[in-house]
């Protein structure tokens, strides 16, 4: 009898297993702007003025802002500037004091902001392609901070830059 109620549970443990592997979400890799990401399906391109690429999601947001390398001269960035000198350019201009890391191969900074009346948790990477700096933000509410913080790290080790 025993033996019986252990199968039988296995069984359902094994069906929910499955079952939530064939309703996950596929990962798609979207492209745009010389960018490539890979994430979860259901991102929508929208232009804004603001950033090169911005994909929304239902929970959260990824923008991506080139800045080229010929633009940034004028400040005394250049090919030889590193990721973590950008990033300090990039925190002094905003007059902010967020702890640079450099982790796991990330160069980021982590925030919270409120944005009309709600609390958002933002990851910014600072990524270098051939001819820029790619300052890269994943946003989404406070309250899911722990759920996308490890996705968002995630998704930012599978961006690519092509020509």
């Amino acid at each position: 009898m025993k033996k019986k109620v252990f199968v039988s549970l296995l069984a359902i443990v094994v069906c929910m297993t499955l079952g939530g592997c064939l309703f996950a979400k596929n990962d798609k890799t979207y492209e745009s702007h010389g960018l490539s990401i890979t994430m979860p399906e259901g991102y929508t391109e929208k232009s804004i003025v603001s950033q090169t690429v911005y994909l929304e999601g239902t929970e959260t947001i990824f923008t991506a802002l080139k800045e080229d390398l010929s633009s940034l001269a004028q400040i005394g960035i250049d090919e030889n500037t590193s990721l973590k000198d950008y990033a300090k350019a990039v925190v002094e201009n905003n007059k902010a004091d967020y702890e640079i890391k450099e982790e796991d191969g990330l160069t980021y900074f982590e925030y919270e902001k409120k944005v009309s009346g709600k609390d958002y948790y933002y990851l910014t990477c600072v990524l270098k392609s051939e001819d820029a700096f790619w300052l890269v933000n994943f946003a989404s509410e406070t309250s899911n901070k722990n759920k996308y913080q490890p996705l968002f790290k995630k998704w930012a080790k599978t961006i690519k830059f092509t020509k």
